[in-house]
Order: C-alpha cells, then structure tokens, then sequence
C-alpha cells in the first residue's frame, strides 16, 4: 500500500507516512485533500483502544481532516479494493 502512495500512483496525489498531526501520529496523510488514512490491526479491537481512537476521529474530523479507517485484514485480503475506496475519496 505505502509503495502506491509514496509513489503517487493514486491519483497522483503525494502522501506522507507516520505524519504528526496535532499530537497524533498517523498511519498516511495527503495534504492536497487533508485525508488521513488509518490502518487498524488486532489491537485495535481492544476497548480501551477504541476508545482512544474514538477521540483521536473526533479531535481530527473536528480540526477538518477526513478520516478513512481500513482493518490491516482488508489491505491484506485486497488491496486492490482498499485503493480503489481511497481513490473514490480523493476523487470527491
């Protein structure tokens, strides 16, 4: 996934890994379209987890970034239909 985007291979919009935003480290970011792109593993399952995420999704809708959140299951299982989702949002 990272290769796509690190390369602009979608939709030609440039994305940064492991971004700080407002305290937060976030998975990818692209600035052209304030999309925040979040992988999830198993832990993210956790309660406490989720609710750290929770507040971490308000803080950043409520500061104008999109959030797009993607179980590591999904890009894993295809990665192809994760991209197209992303591709969508960009596209808007």
């Amino acid at each position: 996934m990272w290769q796509c985007l690190r390369n602009r291979n979608l939709g030609g919009y440039k994305f940064l890994r492991q971004h700080p935003i407002g305290g937060y480290i976030v998975d990818f970011y692209c600035h052209a379209k304030r999309l925040i792109v979040e992988i999830d593993g198993g832990i993210h399952k956790r309660q406490d987890v989720r609710e750290k995420d929770g507040y971490r999704q308000k803080f950043l809708e409520n500061n104008e970034y999109k959030v797009i959140r993607c179980k590591n299951s999904e890009v894993k299982k295809s990665l192809e239909d994760v991209l197209e989702r992303l591709l969508k949002e960009l596209e808007e």
